[in-house]
């Protein structure tokens, strides 16, 4: 399966939800977000919860909230 094929069943709303649930994603005054580690282990953890790549996950999002 190629990395791509893992968005067929991706559902963009939970994944919004998910994302909305971690404040160091989206809130730039979140201290945490300064520790690159935990904002990668954030996104792991949200790519393993969607059965996605984490580094197409965060490129997929960044396409979403810029179109």
């Amino acid at each position: 399966m190629s990395s791509l094929a893992a968005f067929a069943n991706l559902d963009v709303d939970k994944l919004i939800q998910d994302i909305a649930a971690q404040p160091a994603i989206w809130d730039k005054n979140f201290n945490a977000r300064q520790n690159k580690g935990y904002l990668e282990e954030i996104w792991d953890e949200l790519a393993a919860s969607h059965n996605a790549p984490s580094k197409y996950l965060f490129i997929l999002v960044c396409v979403l909230v810029y179109v």
